[in-house]
């Protein structure tokens, strides 16, 4: 049983995989194509807090959607689907927070949590450059029951960009489905971004 539900599992990850698909909509005239040589100009320290857009909105079901601001720390490593009800996300929202990125290779990226001049938190995470942007292939896959037999599955992953103002965009693909008996069920995917200023 376990064999088979590995199986299952592996089937629904690039099932997922191709339905929490990106799109650059919302930035594609503001980000720089980056390369091998470019791609430590995402090097820098961010504010925590996303920007403020005037519509921050995604299509969900069909349906025009509002997003909050998101928390650059919280959004990177999935906190907000994993432990959402037990985190202060607003903890590291406040003014004395900064998050530093640091491409160490060309496979990973650090990010480095202070509290003004204080490291609270330090995460290796794996990633790749691809169509001029950094993506992080550390994913969040949550699954419950027997995929495709009786129950479903939550993809999340993201990529970062550059904007030409030289703040970081996080740009977010989303997927959550399920089925009884193969029987895909009620399900939903999205993509969206967030910009962070640059500090230094």
């Amino acid at each position: 049983m376990n064999y088979i539900k590995l199986i299952l599992i592996g089937f629904t990850l690039s099932c997922c995989c191709s339905c929490a698909s990106y799109s650059k909509k919302d930035f594609k005239h503001t980000y720089v194509r980056l390369n091998k040589k470019t791609v430590t100009q995402l090097n820098g320290t961010y504010k925590t807090i996303a920007l403020p857009k005037k519509n921050i909105t995604s299509k969900l079901n069909g349906t025009s959607n509002l997003f909050p601001q998101k928390n650059l720390y919280f959004e990177l490593l999935h906190y907000y689907t994993k432990q959402y009800a037990t985190t202060d996300t607003n903890l590291y929202s406040k003014p004395e927070y900064k998050l530093k990125l640091t491409i160490e290779t060309k496979k990973s990226i650090r990010l480095s949590l202070y509290k003004e001049q204080q490291l609270v938190a330090d995460t290796l995470l794996h990633g790749k450059l691809k169509k001029g942007m950094f993506y992080i292939t550390d994913r969040y896959l949550s699954c419950h029951g027997v995929p495709y037999l009786f129950g479903g599955c939550t993809l999340e992953k993201h990529r970062l960009a550059l904007a030409k103002n030289g703040n970081l965009i996080v740009n977010e693909g989303y997927d959550s489905s399920g089925a009884i008996l193969f029987i895909l069920a009620s399900g939903h995917s999205f993509s969206f971004s967030n910009e962070f200023e640059r500090i230094e």
